[in-house]
């Protein structure tokens, strides 16, 4: 019996422009978590767009979304399971 697992990319599609990132290891994951608790609110959104940008999307894509793209976008990212959903 064998598990394998293999990294996944995130397609995210903005005004129909494509681009790629990574999914999350679970220690990115954590060790962003962990970031997130200890910055002022104020300096969230900078803090997931250098996060999202390490995971490879542009922060000017980023930085594109409208409020509710944004906060869909952080669902997507951060719940895998709702996006098996879709």
């Amino acid at each position: 019996m064998e598990f394998v697992a293999k990294k996944k990319i995130l397609k995210v599609s903005i005004d129909g422009v494509s681009h790629e990132m990574r999914c999350p290891t679970i220690g990115e994951r954590q060790s962003f978590t962990e970031k997130l608790k200890d910055c002022k609110p104020e300096d969230a959104v900078a803090l997931y767009a250098d996060w999202f940008h390490e995971l490879g999307l542009p922060k000017d894509v980023l930085f594109n979304f409208d409020a509710d793209d944004f906060f869909d976008f952080l669902d997507f990212v951060t719940n895998p399971k709702k996006k098996s959903q879709n």
